[in-house]
């Protein structure tokens, strides 16, 4: 398109997405140096982390001492080495971790987008997936394992797309290896990049193929055997004791998305009808968003939901149906567009729609599951957030090509979704007075002679006596899998000086602290920033 036919809408849009890269930065920085969770399993990562500083497994059996969580262990393995190289294992290492990994995925989106559609789909795809910030519970700068597992699999993606030899294949096989190490969910998104490697380069395919079969079997097999068979009940085990939520994977997923980030859908789907396929997959994939949007729109009475609460327009709630009926309504203006000159070649000659189109369906899948499984919360959308960005991203361009009224019509339904995007920053950073309630815990437990039990933020026990103990996530996990006979003894011995439990969790006070210990002293902690929504509330101390 020559630069007298085109507006400026897009431009705008870039500029607007340009303000949610810098709220993300601000947001990233702002966390770094705060001494208490913003999320309440950050503690318990650090905890796997100090274990394997300190050369003890963190998959063993359940103990009172430690509780893996249902996690493969790379993460906490990282923070360990860092440690090991004098950085110390802290949150701010932890969040340093996680933020350096969403720096390199977002540097390898804006290098795709730039080498496919140019500098200015690159600026905008930047843009769109830091607005999905909030939408994926900003798990991009905390201290968990998400955000390093992501770019590990994008980054195996990226090597796949663009690599030409087998050894880049083998790169790409081993950065998929690690990537679910990190997070077992990204093992959907690898089986993405296998099946593009199948459809566009069979030679390479079977490079990857062998490097993951070889590399995940050999790397699982020494971690069940060094652990004396305890990786597998963790990670494999734990998983199919956690409930599964079908009616999430159907359903509620994509309403979730159609409310929270509605262009993530949209913008794809539109992309897909006009200048790929109209056939019956993609109708049914369009009437099931549609019904998703018709159903919301007939319930809003539902019981406060702990994502939408975040949005900036759930009051009223029909507010909530605007944004995707906006964004909707801006891209009806392609319906009746022909297919253009991708259509027409075919995948094979522009395979970068659909090799980017496979992996954004294994994000659609990865994420779904996620979202489905018990304990979900919106860290879940991370794959689907980002491949949406990127997809959105080919596509808009391709979408823009057809004229100066076609470019505002896109540029209005991506502003549209970047507006809706936007809310206070500051609730999702400690506050001034975060920061003093996070200081008054710390004092008041410093106060306290012997060992105390933290329940739910483990690494302030550490900060207070060095020691290291289960989180109260571990303890729900194992329940139903024979429990942590360990843990009750101690309480009832009164192993503990002192017993700190949160409110807002959900979870009951397990009953053995009830019946051995007594809540003396309310406390005001910090209120986590995403996440489960609990603080630190009573001080227990043992029943005389």
């Amino acid at each position: 398109m020559t630069r007298d036919t085109r507006s400026f809408v897009i431009e705008a849009c870039i500029l607007v997405g340009g303000l949610h890269f810098a709220l993300w930065c601000w947001v990233a920085f702002t966390r770094f140096h705060y001494p208490f969770d913003v999320e309440w399993m950050e503690g318990g990562q650090l905890g796997h982390a100090l274990r394997l500083l300190a050369g003890q497994p963190i998959y063993a059996r359940p103990s009172a001492d430690f509780t893996a969580f249902f996690y493969t262990p790379l993460y906490p393995a990282l923070l360990a080495l860092l440690g090991k190289l004098g950085l110390g294992v802290s949150h701010l290492t932890g969040r340093g971790l996680s933020v350096c990994a969403s720096v390199a995925t977002l540097s390898l989106l804006f290098w795709v987008v730039r080498r496919e559609v140019g500098l200015r789909y690159a600026l905008l795809g930047v843009g769109l997936y830091a607005s999905f910030d909030r939408f994926t519970g900003t798990f991009s700068s905390v201290a968990r394992a998400d955000a390093l597992a992501l770019a590990l699999a994008f980054g195996a993606v990226v090597l796949a797309r663009y690599g030409a030899s087998r050894t880049s294949a083998a790169l790409a096989g081993g950065l998929a290896v690690l990537a679910v190490f990190a997070k077992q969910t990204m093992v959907l998104v690898g089986a993405g990049t296998l099946l593009s490697l199948l459809l566009w380069d069979r030679p390479r395919a079977r490079v990857y193929a062998a490097t993951t079969l070889l590399g995940g079997g050999l790397g699982a097999w020494l971690l069940e055997q060094r652990s004396g068979g305890w990786f597998s009940f963790y990670v494999l085990s734990g998983h199919q004791h956690h409930a599964f939520f079908w009616q999430n994977f159907f359903f509620y997923f994509y309403r979730d998305a159609l409310v929270l980030a509605p262009l993530s859908l949209l913008l794809p789907l539109a992309f897909t009808w006009v200048d790929l396929s109209r056939g019956p997959l993609v109708v049914l994939a369009l009437l099931h968003v549609l019904g998703c949007w018709v159903v919301l729109a007939l319930t809003l009475d539902y019981p406060a939901h702990m994502y939408f609460r975040e949005l900036a327009y759930e009051s009223p709630r029909v507010l909530l149906l605007v944004p995707p009926a906006l964004t909707a309504l801006a891209l009806l203006r392609f319906r009746h567009a022909s297919p253009s000159w991708l259509r027409a070649l075919g995948a094979p000659a522009a395979p970068a729609i659909g090799y980017f189109g496979v992996h954004l369906l294994a994000a659609v899948l990865a994420s779904a599951v996620g979202h489905s499984t018990q304990w979900a919360y919106k860290n879940a959308f991370l794959p689907f957030a980002l491949f949406s960005a990127l997809f959105a991203s080919l596509g808009a361009a391709s979408l823009a090509r057809r004229g100066r009224a076609a470019e505002r019509a896109l540029g209005f339904a991506v502003l549209v979704g970047l507006v809706a995007a936007f809310d206070a920053p500051s609730s999702r950073v400690p506050s001034a007075a975060d920061h003093e309630r996070a200081l008054a815990i710390r004092l008041r437990l410093a106060r306290i002679p012997g060992r105390v039990l933290v329940l739910a933020h483990p690494h302030s026990a550490h900060q207070h006596d060095g020691s290291i103990h289960l989180h109260q996530m571990g303890l729900s996990d194992v329940a139903s899998m024979g429990g942590v006979s360990s843990f009750d003894e101690r309480v009832r011995a009164h192993f503990y000086a002192a017993v700190v439990t949160d409110e807002g969790d959900g979870l009951d006070v397990p009953a053995v602290i009830r019946e051995n210990y007594v809540p003396t002293e309310a406390l005001d902690g910090p209120t986590m920033k995403t996440g489960v929504r609990v603080r630190p509330a009573w001080l227990w101390l043992p029943r005389r």
